[in-house]
């Protein structure tokens, strides 16, 4: 796909594909060109990303090869106690798998506020 070649080069290696890689990690395609088997998620999907949100503690921490400690400390979830399914490796957490649970929890938020104002 032009879209993907244009982020990994051409042949997926060498300095196209480092730079493809760290900008993966920060710019997710979410175009339709580059998926499939796209549906819809449902009500009772965002009630579970809701559950697991609330399920997964938040953090302060810093890398181990983090020398600064003047800068504060990050804040986010530690992979261990995170949702089984936002991860690939069993290293890092799948930043857009992430936001998508975390909009998905939104959504059930934002449904249940509705309910209880309009009753």
């Amino acid at each position: 796909l032009d879209v993907y070649q244009g982020i990994m080069g051409s042949e997926g290696q060498g300095v196209g594909a480092l730079s493809g890689a760290a900008g993966a990690g920060m710019l997710a395609m979410s175009t339709a060109r580059v998926k499939r088997e796209i549906t819809p998620t449902t009500g009772e999907e965002h009630a579970e990303a809701l559950r697991m949100i609330r399920e997964t503690p938040i953090w302060r921490y810093r890398y181990r090869w983090e020398r600064d400690r003047h800068r504060p400390p990050h804040i986010g979830p530690v992979l261990e106690t995170s949702p089984s399914n936002l991860t690939d490796d069993g290293i890092t957490v799948n930043l857009l798998d992430y936001l998508g649970l975390l909009h998905a929890a939104l959504q059930a938020l934002d449904r249940q506020m509705h309910e209880r104002i309009d009753g």
